[in-house]
């Protein structure tokens, strides 16, 4: 007689066998379907994650980027229109017009493949973000924007203290899950995850093991307000700056440096003791410059503006390219020569992503950008800023001390205004500009036409009709033509290659030589 199956035996197949189909639909469903869902989720497939993990960006797919906020839709066309001169210098015609005996290799200032993100996020400091506006970003790969702050109703500091917190805690809660989702080809992103995954793929120089670390978030405020007001003042020494490069065959976009350098303030001084608009530090500018108790023509910017012309023709004669000059001139040739030699290229793009040589960082990694933006933003400054009031040329002519000459006492005598005096003789010492050293004999003192007939009368008055004969002669012979200031000895002994023209440092104070 055959025995019964008991029950609970029959129970627990059945069961058993339940489990077992539920369990194995999904690997019997198509792939198509998952795909479909995981698409509908706005996640990556496991082959874009692969990818990602691997940082191998030719093969992944496109997709729609997330919606922009109000404030980048609002600039859309903006950058837009940036994008498509991305691979045209706006100053080439310009420049072509007025060069004149140019002799260098590479004439070309358009963007380097490989930093085009870099230079847009600089564009954007520069030309679009003000003060009001916070940006969250990625510091060794400023082309990564995690968001944008816009404070601009908002008065209340202790509300923009709290949103800085909240959203400094969303962004570091964000990075630290993403890394721990791309490690796994099954995790679902989000489209703000998304969309920094597909950056980091893209970008070899973003370590993902280190999204989640404070490494990968930083965050500045906007620019453009002070560079609104560079643009205005660069407009007192721009024209005769853009002749001293041309004549010596320079191309002009380098006399954007000094937006960088020092928004063409003339007192600018940094914590490395960095002086005037184009940033010497005293080493180098004793290359080129008087520096002495009684001047330091750093800060006058017309014998400045001749020497950075001798420095950067110097130095490009070294390294036969102008980005790597540029760079160079923050950090200086000899790190450049070094990035060249290991990383076997003469690339600009490379360089910046990849060179991890002592002393190169935020500043130096990000210098060449920065000013690519800045001819950028200029060359382009009625888009960005509007129609802006801008200041008279500088001009002047020169009277040579016959003797030592008390200043404060000469611009009292002839009643000329002492400010102006001061702004076109910027190299001259505070302390002889106040009267605690007397200005050397045969100085040549900088005068407007409309006080040169009361500096005659006053030297007449201080020092004697003889001086004042000598005067005359000096101002008659000068009055028709400008004074080409060019320094006779502009060309150093030896060249060091590892210094640099300023150390990395934030300008400090104003007014301070």
């Amino acid at each position: 007689m055959k025995k019964s199956t008991p029950p609970l035996i029959i129970l627990l197949s059945l069961i058993a066998s339940f489990y077992l189909i539920i369990f194995s639909l999904p690997a019997a469903l198509p792939k198509a379907n998952s795909n479909a869902t995981a698409d509908s989720k706005n996640s990556l497939s496991p082959e874009l994650l692969a990818l990602v993990r691997q940082q191998n960006p030719s093969q992944i797919p496109p997709s729609d980027r997330p919606k922009a906020d109000e404030l980048m839709a609002e600039f859309e066309e903006l950058q837009d229109d940036y994008s498509q001169r991305r691979t045209d210098n706006p100053l080439k015609d310009a420049m072509a017009e007025n060069l004149v005996g140019v002799s260098y290799d590479d004439f070309d200032f358009t963007v380097p493949e490989g930093l085009e993100d870099a230079v847009q996020f600089w564009v954007n400091i520069f030309g679009v973000y003000d003060k009001n506006f916070l940006i969250f970003y990625h510091p060794k790969n400023v082309g990564l924007v995690y968001s944008v702050l816009n404070f601009t109703d908002l008065d209340d500091d202790s509300v923009k203290a709290q949103m800085i917190k909240e959203e400094n805690a969303r962004l570091n809660h964000l990075l630290s899950s993403l890394a721990i989702k791309l490690k796994d080809p099954r995790a679902p992103l989000d489209r703000e995850e998304a969309r920094i995954a597909r950056f980091v793929a893209e970008n070899s120089s973003i370590d993902i093991d280190a999204l989640g670390s404070s490494e990968a978030l930083t965050s500045r405020t906007g620019y453009a307000h002070r560079f609104r007001q560079s643009v205005v003042e660069a407009s007192r020494y721009l024209p005769e700056m853009e002749r001293i490069f041309s004549e010596r065959g320079l191309p002009v976009e380098l006399t954007r440096i000094p937006f960088v350098e020092s928004s063409f303030n003339p007192g600018a001084f940094s914590t490395a003791s960095a002086a005037g608009i184009w940033q010497f530090i005293e080493t180098t500018g004793r290359n080129y410059l008087t520096i002495d108790d009684y001047v330091d023509e750093r800060y006058d910017p017309i014998l400045a503006t001749y020497a950075a012309a001798a420095h950067l023709s110097r130095e490009y004669k070294l390294l036969k390219s102008w980005p790597l000059t540029i760079n160079a001139y923050n950090t200086g040739p000899g790190r450049m020569l070094d990035a060249v030699e290991k990383l076997k290229t003469r690339q600009i793009g490379p360089i910046v992503k990849h060179y991890n040589g002592a002393g190169y960082g935020f500043d130096s990694r990000n210098y060449v950008p920065e000013v690519l933006a800045a001819i950028e933003v200029y060359g382009n400054r009625t888009r960005y800023f509007g129609e802006l009031a801008t200041k008279d040329p500088i001009t002047f002519i020169h009277i040579e001390m016959p003797e030592g000459t008390f200043l404060p006492e000469l611009f009292e005598v002839a009643g000329v205004d002492a400010e102006l005096m001061k702004k076109l003789n910027g190299a001259i010492r505070p302390s002889v500009m106040k009267g605690e050293k007397v200005l050397p004999k045969g100085y040549r003192l900088r005068v407007n036409e409309e006080g040169r007939e009361a500096l005659l009368f006053a030297a007449k008055d201080l020092k004697g009709s003889s001086d004042l004969v000598s005067l005359e002669s000096q101002l008659n012979s000068k009055s028709d033509q400008k004074r080409d200031e060019t320094p006779t000895d502009l060309e150093p002994a030896s060249l060091n290659l590892s210094e640099p023209t300023h150390a990395d440092a934030a300008l400090v104070a104003t007014d301070t030589n």
